[in-house]
């Protein structure tokens, strides 16, 4: 079990068991990856709020036979305005719905990452046209 360290965006976070998260992270080097966060959902979690859906994280994990186990998370950016408005998060929404769609493995391709990036710091930032946004993306 290799331990690495890499920068991703959190493009999806589902329930498992009673305090763990599956996370599914597209990354700058590997592209994308499920991994879990044990222990996420308590109260006392070292994770805390760090792995919220569009937080773009710099973390640290072992491979495992089908999930990573994420060990440290910084976050470098959390897109918290994106999150808070609905018609934003609905565009993002969109917006990651077509980077899992299109990625189909391990490929790694930092254009993405830097796109799907951009693109939320676009929405971030904007007041109105979250649909040009969009297109463009």
């Amino acid at each position: 079990m290799a331990l690495y360290k890499n920068k991703g965006i959190v493009l999806r976070s589902i329930r498992y068991g009673e305090a763990d998260r599956i996370l599914d992270l597209y990354t700058q080097d590997a592209g994308l990856i499920s991994a879990i966060a044990k222990g996420i959902r308590r109260t006392r979690s070292r994770f805390g709020a760090r792995l919220e859906p569009l937080s773009c994280v710099d973390f640290m994990a072992y491979g495992g036979r089908t999930l990573d186990t994420v060990t440290q998370v910084e976050v470098l950016r959390s897109f918290h305005a994106v999150r808070e408005d609905l018609l934003r998060f609905e565009v993002a929404g969109r917006m990651v719905q077509a980077v899992r769609a299109l990625s189909g493995g391990d490929e790694a391709d930092r254009r993405v990452f830097n796109l799907l990036y951009h693109a939320l710091d676009s929405l971030e930032n904007r007041e109105s046209g979250y649909g040009s946004v969009e297109a463009a993306f």
